[in-house]
């Protein structure tokens, strides 16, 4: 199975691009489109946010994750992540460093490998598609990388209060999990406190509160109503705890 995890949008070729790339190189293989719209241009909050839907998948499910703003350039490295019996290929950005920090066990490889053709804005499509379809097709990872030395900031094991996603509904994920905050506390966010609630039956229209999402993060919202759109709030915005 490979899952894809970026922030290409669902307009445009992109996805369809990776999708093709994939179905060509490796066409029984399942792939599944997590987020398209994880945090643009951000690595730090894509990071938090992937660590946090990774857990039910199975064992060596191949994760492709862009997010990658420094694509093209020679300051970050392409690079394989094997943590916990689970595969990720991507750019070296940090936006593995999460799921590095939190993993039992880690191993770091450095991609060698490149197509003829390498675009300098896709490696998406050019460059992480074929290792990932290469992982994906039991192929030893030793033909196409090579074992490098890295060791994410220990921070990165960490929740953080941060806005690190905003759905459709203009709910807001943060980084925040059961062990950074508890049902007692009270969130800060856009000038608004918002106490804790199971689920939004539990509050009237349009009161702001938060609850613990499906993934176990804590989440911003307000009962029929978009807390950003109201509150003006962006990702990367900070969360107050009282």
């Amino acid at each position: 199975m490979i899952v894809t995890f970026s922030d290409f949008g669902v307009k445009g070729p992109y996805i369809g691009e990776l999708e093709l790339k994939l179905s060509q190189l490796v066409p029984n293989e399942k792939v599944i489109h997590l987020f398209k719209d994880a945090p643009r241009y951000n690595p730090f909050a894509a990071a938090h946010l992937l660590a946090a839907y990774v857990q039910p998948f199975p064992k060596h499910t191949v994760f492709l994750g862009v997010v990658d703003p420094g694509v093209g350039t020679e300051e970050r490295k392409p690079v394989v992540l094997f943590a916990d019996d689970k595969w990720y290929v991507g750019p070296g950005n940090t936006l593995f460093d999460v799921v590095a920090a939190r993993a039992g066990s880690s191993h770091w490889f450095e991609i060698m490998w490149q197509p003829e053709v390498l675009s300098n804005s896709f490696h998406g499509r050019d460059l992480f598609a074929p290792i990932a379809a290469h992982i994906a097709a039991k192929c030893n990872v030793d033909t196409v990388c090579r074992p490098m030395e890295y060791t994410p900031d220990p921070k990165a094991a960490f929740c953080i209060s941060t806005i690190i996603y905003i759905d459709d509904f203009g709910n807001c994920m943060t980084g925040l999990t059961m062990q950074g905050v508890n049902k007692n506390n009270i969130l800060v966010a856009g000038g608004t406190a918002f106490v804790y609630a199971t689920t939004f039956g539990d509050v009237p229209q349009s009161d702001a509160f938060w609850y613990f999402n499906s993934s176990g993060l804590a989440e911003l919202a307000l009962n029929k109503a978009s807390v950003a759109e109201k509150l003006k709030i962006n990702i990367g915005d900070p969360i107050h705890i009282q």
